[in-house]
């Protein structure tokens, strides 16, 4: 299976994702930068460059970024993180997605809102893999039918991206596949974020229309056990 990494990339964090791209290049089978910059062309030897507009955000460049695509895996990368090793990042992205039913793989990321002891299913393992109802979209692989599920979807009112991840695990769910996060893998995170989280929030209960009746089902279980899991979390360590 082939495996192309999507990095993307946003005015202050050029140099970022320049760097991350040229890292991913030494193990992916290719690499697509997707980015806006009020600079210059950003233009890399063996890196496929997308240009889009300043106001494009995660909804918008990851839709250009998928606009055409064969039957590669994905592992896609927002420019404001960092790890020790990107080129094993995308090793790891590869083997797990090469290991039938993964078809979501997720590292540990520092800061997100989905931390793994509100998003795991209750399993004891010895394996780096934990199943979860949640990823992070920061970091996130997907096997080949999952991006070309996500290929079908209408992103015109969806600039944010709030969603895609949630498409994409309950896709998963709903064909026998299972969504992991990998503990043997880490990346760091930059806090923050530049959009308003409620126009987010608007934005992806009317992409999430888009799901399929089982899709929605799943959506709807794994919705519930997160929530019903921070209760207990809230209620035992009030830190989650």
């Amino acid at each position: 299976m082939k495996l192309k990494a999507v990095v993307l990339g946003w005015e202050g964090k050029e140099e970022r994702a320049r760097a991350i791209a040229m890292q991913l290049r030494d193990q992916a089978d290719s690499v697509r930068l997707t980015y806006s910059t009020r600079g210059s062309d950003i233009v890399i030897p063996g890196v496929e460059g997308i240009r889009v507009p300043s106001e494009a955000y995660f909804g918008g460049k990851f839709a250009q970024s998928i606009r055409e695509w064969g039957d590669e895996a994905m592992l896609l990368v927002h420019a404001d993180t960092s790890a020790a090793d990107w080129p094993e990042v995308a090793a790891a992205c590869g083997r797990a997605l090469s290991s039938p039913p993964i078809k979501v793989w997720a590292p540990e990321i520092d800061v997100t809102p989905w931390p793994t002891a509100l998003v795991q299913f209750e399993q004891s393992s010895t394996s780096s893999y934990l199943a979860v109802a949640h990823t992070d979209a920061i970091v996130l692989g997907l096997a080949p039918d999952v991006v070309q599920r996500l290929r079908k979807l209408d992103y015109r009112e969806n600039n944010l991206g709030w969603g895609v991840d949630w498409v994409a695990l309950c896709y998963t769910y709903a064909n026998n596949g299972i969504a992991v996060r990998d503990r043997s893998v880490a990346i760091r995170h930059d806090p923050g974020s530049g959009y308003p989280p409620q126009e987010a929030a608007r934005q992806m209960d009317a992409f999430l229309r888009q799901m399929t009746l089982t899709e929605h089902i799943q959506y709807r279980f794994l919705d519930s056990m997160i929530e019903a899991r921070r209760r207990h979390l809230r209620r035992t360590s009030g830190t989650t």
